[in-house]
């Protein structure tokens, strides 16, 4: 690039001098320009805002409203709604494992969802807000029966489950959010639900009649898996609430070793039968102090002996010698 530059004024010394550097570093001077008035430069975006879930975990010992539990999703910046959106192993309508009720808030901030576990199984949920971010929860429903055998007397018309324990300690409300439950038979000999805390658990199950008597009773213990139909047996022991005995016939001079009679019954007055041990064993009493007589059962000779099942057979020893009235006292524990 050649420059031929003329006589100038003394006013155009500094454009010049301009113009001459510009030759020498072969660049081209852009005049500077003021900005437009009254423009200012773009605002940048603020941040999207964030979501949280709490607990972002959740199991549920049953279905049904009686199980329900809440969860909070918390957004970072105020949001007008919160979308749920299942997995695909959640399922939907009646096949859902749980459904959400609509979020609710007073601050845009914190939203309260309820749930309600409707079948076994474990999924995922995505929480979304409109003002951006998402949070999961993982939720998990389980389930439990248990069928009975023992002694289930004919008048058994509801059973009362109590958890006792789960993994040693009491129960919490969340686990078991009625104890103890009530359930209705429709027949003696009912499959019965149980709450199902994931877990080592121990039940108290007895089965009882219209007034509300116990019939039979046991504690027992299973482990609970989770996110499955858990099945269950468990012996029940009855509850011994009368107790009659027969004692044969005795003779002056003649002597006697054989069973006796002894019925035992629940409160409901069915007799107690079977191979299950009574809940409440209770003890026989020879009421004769001359020592002409008494009573064995199984390895024990004495005045007083321990009946403790249906099973157990109990003998009169009568040496002939003695009264001919023998009177025989059963003492009920509580169960």
């Amino acid at each position: 690039m050649t420059c031929r530059l003329g006589f100038v004024r003394a006013s155009y010394l500094v454009l010049i001098s301009v113009l001459l550097a510009g030759c020498q570093s072969n660049t081209i001077v852009t005049p500077f320009r003021s900005p437009s008035p009254g423009r200012s430069p773009s605002p940048s975006p603020g941040p999207a805002g964030q979501l949280s879930v709490s607990p972002s975990t959740q199991s549920f010992a049953g279905t049904g409203a009686t199980y329900n539990q809440s969860i909070t999703v918390t957004s970072t910046i105020a949001s007008s709604t919160i979308t749920v959106t299942p997995s695909s192993g959640c399922g939907t309508g009646a096949n859902a494992l749980v459904t959400f009720g609509n979020p609710s808030s007073t601050d845009g901030l914190n939203f309260t969802i309820v749930e309600t576990p409707q079948k076994v199984g474990t999924c995922t949920v995505t929480f979304s807000g409109t003002s951006g971010g998402s949070a999961t929860l993982t939720v998990t429903v389980n389930t439990a029966t248990v069928t009975t055998s023992g002694y289930v007397s004919p008048n058994s018309t509801q059973a009362s489950i109590t958890v006792v324990t789960v993994d040693g300690t009491a129960p919490t409300t969340t686990q078991v959010p009625v104890n103890p439950t009530t359930v209705q038979l429709a027949s003696p000999t009912s499959t019965i639900p149980l709450p199902a805390p994931t877990g080592t658990v121990a039940y108290l199950i007895a089965l009882e009649d219209n007034g509300g008597h116990v019939l039979s009773r046991n504690t027992v213990t299973f482990t609970v898996m989770p996110a499955v139909a858990n099945t269950f047996t468990a012996q029940l022991d009855g509850v011994v609430a009368h107790v009659t005995t027969v004692v044969p016939t005795l003779q002056m001079g003649t002597a006697f070793s054989g069973p006796i009679t002894v019925n035992a019954s629940d409160a409901s007055g069915a007799l107690i039968s079977g191979n299950a041990p009574f809940a409440n064993a209770f003890t026989l009493t020879d009421n004769d102090n001359s020592g002409h007589s008494s009573l064995t059962d199984g390895a024990t000779t004495a005045l007083t002996v321990t009946d403790l099942s249906p099973n157990d057979v109990v003998i009169l020893n009568y040496d002939g010698a003695g009264p001919t009235q023998i009177t025989i006292t059963a003492t009920i524990p509580p169960p």
